[in-house]
């Protein structure tokens, strides 16, 4: 989860509106642990889907949904005015801490340097 947070300014548009929830799928979603640590680790409140617990497909279901949704909306439309429909089958299972949010937050810069070493001994190695 850390890689993932350390990745999301790269991964998003630079005018991409902040993300607000976290939507956990498969096994570990069933987690109060891995709830909590995903809820304090990115700052915003953890939902899972009370339909599924299978990860792969509903993720993907979800992501196509939205990329369907927007071209049926000229590519207007955010994914929680999509999801909004949605939340009767959406249960917020974490909330973050904001001490622990802040803490996480702080590592992320020492892990993207651990990473750029580890890429670094391995190239130079290959």
């Amino acid at each position: 989860l850390l890689s993932i947070k350390a990745r999301i300014a790269a991964i998003l548009p630079a005018d991409a509106p902040p993300l607000r929830r976290l939507v956990l799928t498969g096994g570990s979603s069933a987690n109060q642990t891995i709830r909590q640590f995903a809820a304090d680790l990115f700052g915003m409140p953890a939902y899972v889907s009370e339909g599924t617990k299978e990860a792969a497909g509903c993720g993907g279901a979800i992501l196509a949904k939205f990329a369907w949704w927007r071209a049926e909306n000229g590519g207007m439309g955010t994914f929680e005015e999509m999801r909004a429909a949605d939340a009767d089958n959406m249960k917020r299972v974490a909330v973050p801490k904001p001490e622990a949010t802040k803490v996480y937050e702080s590592l992320v810069d020492a892990y993207k340097q651990c990473e750029d070493m580890v890429v670094k001994a391995c190239a130079a190695n290959a």
